[in-house]
């Protein structure tokens, strides 16, 4: 119970993130950078 609460906070806070802009440029960042990996048919490695 606690760690879905902790969760359901973090997912407003990222929203309103969202929601002021501040990850919109990232965000749009990784679906370009997702959208060309397509049309070239790169294969992105994942950073762990």
């Amino acid at each position: 119970m606690i760690g879905s609460s902790i969760k359901r906070k973090k997912l407003k806070r990222i929203k309103k993130e969202l929601e002021n802009g501040r990850l919109k440029f990232f965000l749009d960042s990784v679906l370009k950078v997702d959208d060309y990996s397509r049309k070239f048919n790169i294969q992105l490695t994942e950073i762990n």
